[in-house]
């Protein structure tokens, strides 16, 4: 063999050993790509990866979309020995997919299998208007298809429960239930009113539950409770002073550093839409009463429906929800906001606009609220802001803005106390009975419901009460039970959500850390009404608009895509969870936020919520039974799951 035919061989020799090293290297590579992990919700600012290294590999290609299916496209690089990321390019509001690919010299191994993961979602709240949301709405669609073809695929392999219709309370008991949590005029958190109510409740709880379960009672520390115990607008157009029908804006007028009230007096002034603008056109309004619209945003209901195709699921038996549908949102104030965070303060806000330019009183006008009212209990966030501000109904509104642009003058008083309280969490456990190969299962149903009310309350939430106690009933008679079910009805829902978010906090670690779905019931069985012309609200056949949030968990989707098409309930629609903003509007929001659990929010929305208006003769007594045994359905499907159960196994 001559020299060159010898160094051919050996040349062929090496890049057969080469390629064989890289041939394992991938080998190696493809078969122990290992899983990720990603945050769920729990850093503010960036989604966390970590995974195990990969022998072999001098860095990692981190690769990202916001699809199951993708297509990913690289956000980053990790350098070998470096197995975790921070993804600070992540925008809040949004549901990431994450893959890791290791680098082995010039080839690229296989991915690991996909994790999900987001930054921590924002309270709702902040001065955005509904209009401003549709271009968010219009880019969510196609991701928005993507999730409902996952779930309608899942549907398929949907477990089947069956369940006992004898279990299920009947309608007159579950409307005792109402009715009893409804004894007093209102639940506010820290009242005497709401100690009745969490008595009446553990009591309830202890006798559905028996020896089989554990009912419990966590109290928590208030820094302020407000409670009004008189309040006024008087207005004096030169023959004295006359009463004006007004109510007193809550944890307005009394702080702690003036825990009992004042009366204020001063010239009225009119500031129109309340906007900086319309302020700045007022020049000087020191001493001054000024008086303002608050507009009630209008939600574009059939404009969402017909962009979204019917959301995930849709049942409208009547077809009531069409293009020109819209839906007066009676929970949000557009120039008013809830201020849920600390860090939260909207200068541009009319009652800071006021407050800041040294007014001594806000008067501010109901606009397109429905009814002839002034009982709007909000911003619920438990801020307590010094200024008193009153609320006017919208059928006074041009009365008051005669009165107002004449330079009458006002007399404003709220007066009562400011002092430290206590709430109180009320939960029950009840605990898994049938062993899943030989051992029982630590995995959890969380059912929530709140418990406080700011005025009757029937339907907000006397309904969503009586609801997670029909769930209690139903499945402390069912003898195996596969999964653990917690319950638990929350306290100052109206003061910010604090007891959930506490409640998640201080269960991070057990419940929540356990938990493989929420479902929240709140203001269902509540009556549809129509405003007559004198301004009443008119009971009519049908209900509320209500709608069904749910995150990205296509098991969830599937199971509640059935669950409507089986009970029919009226004017019902489910949409993805970030419709109204990053999280929805309820304790399953709090979880969520907290503890990053998924949910099925499902939610009622009467015009009347967070108004005196909200009675028992709201309340349908009719179709209790029938929603209870469709929030069983729910229930009972994530019970036959086997444990560890994943939509998004590879």
């Amino acid at each position: 063999m001559t020299s060159r035919n010898v160094k051919t061989a050996f040349r062929c020799i090496c890049f057969s050993l080469g390629l064989a090293l890289l041939i394992t290297t991938y080998g190696d590579a493809a078969a122990s790509a290992p899983p990720i992990t990603a945050s769920r919700g729990t850093l503010p600012d960036a989604v966390e990866l970590h995974w195990q290294p990969v022998s072999w590999a001098t860095g990692y290609h981190i690769l990202r979309s916001g699809n199951f299916n993708g297509p990913y496209f690289p956000v980053g690089w990790a350098d070998d020995g470096n197995e975790t990321y921070r993804d600070e390019k992540a925008e809040g509001g949004v549901y990431y997919w994450y893959k890791v690919k290791p680098q082995f010299g010039i080839i690229a191994g296989r991915s690991t299998p996909r994790a999900q993961g987001w930054i921590t979602p924002r309270e709702p709240g902040g001065m955005v208007d509904t209009t401003e949301r549709i271009p968010g709405l219009l880019k969510q669609v196609p991701h928005f298809h993507n999730v409902r073809n996952l779930a309608r695929k899942r549907e398929k392999s949907l477990p089947v429960p069956t369940l006992t219709d004898g279990f299920i309370p009947s309608n007159d008991q579950i409307y005792d239930w109402v009715e009893g949590i409804c004894a007093t005029e209102h639940r506010r958190i820290g009242s005497p009113e709401s100690r009745i109510a969490i008595a009446t409740l553990t009591g309830w709880l202890e006798e559905i539950i028996g020896p089989q379960g554990t009912v419990h009672d966590e109290p928590f520390a208030l820094e302020a409770v407000y409670t009004a115990t008189d309040w006024g607008l008087d207005i004096d157009r030169g023959d004295g002073f006359r009463p004006f029908d007004a109510f007193y804006a809550v944890n307005t007028g009394m702080t702690l550093d003036n825990p009992n009230g004042s009366m204020v007096t001063g010239t009225m002034v009119w500031a129109g839409d309340g906007s900086p603008e319309s302020f700045d056109k007022l020049g000087n309004i020191q001493g001054k009463v000024v008086v303002a619209e608050c507009e009630f945003s209008n939600l574009p209901l059939g404009f969402i429906d017909m962009l979204y195709n019917g959301g995930y699921a849709k049942s409208d038996p009547e077809n009531w929800i069409n293009l020109f549908t819209s839906l007066p949102m009676t929970f949000t104030r557009s120039n008013f906001p809830a201020e849920y965070l600390d860090e939260d303060h909207y200068d541009e806000a009319v009652y800071w606009q006021a407050f800041d330019r040294g007014a001594a009183g806000l008067v501010l006008i109901m606009k397109n609220h429905p009814g002839d009212l002034n009982t709007h209990w909000g911003p619920y966030d438990g801020r307590m802001r010094p200024m008193p501000c009153m609320w006017v109904s919208s059928h006074k509104g041009e009365e008051i803005k005669e009165i107002a642009e004449s330079g009458a003058t006002a007399r404003v008083h709220i007066t009562g106390e400011v002092k430290p309280g206590e709430g109180h969490n009320i939960y029950a456990v009840l605990p898994a009975t049938e062993p899943v190969d030989g051992t029982l299962s630590d995995e959890i149903i969380l059912i929530s419901t709140h418990h406080d009310s700011c005025f009757k309350g029937a339907t907000e939430d006397g309904t969503g009460v009586a609801m997670v106690l029909a769930q209690a009933a139903y499945w402390s008679r069912v003898e195996k039970r596969e999964k653990n079910i917690v319950f638990i009805f929350t306290d100052g829902h109206h003061y910010r959500g604090l007891g959930a978010e506490l409640f998640a906090h201080d269960h991070l670690h057990d419940i929540m850390e356990h938990t493989i779905i929420n479902i929240n019931l709140e203001h269902l069985a509540a009556s549809g009404v129509k405003e007559n012309k004198e301004g009443k609200l008119v009971v009519q056949d049908h209900g509320a608009l209500t709608t069904i949030f749910i995150n990205e968990n296509p098991t969830a989707i599937a199971a509640t895509a059935r669950m409507l098409e089986a009970a029919q309930p009226d004017r019902t629609v489910a949409i993805h969870s970030t419709l109204l903003g990053n999280v929805p509007p309820g304790e399953s929001g709090h979880f969520h936020v907290v503890a990053g659990i998924d949910f099925i929010h499902w939610i009622g929305y009467p015009v009347y919520l967070l108004t005196s208006e909200d009675t028992l003769d709201k309340v349908d007594r009719t179709i209790l039974s029938p929603l209870a045994r469709a929030a069983t359905e729910l229930t009972a499907t994530f019970m036959m799951l086997p444990d560890g159960y994943s939509d998004y196994a590879e």
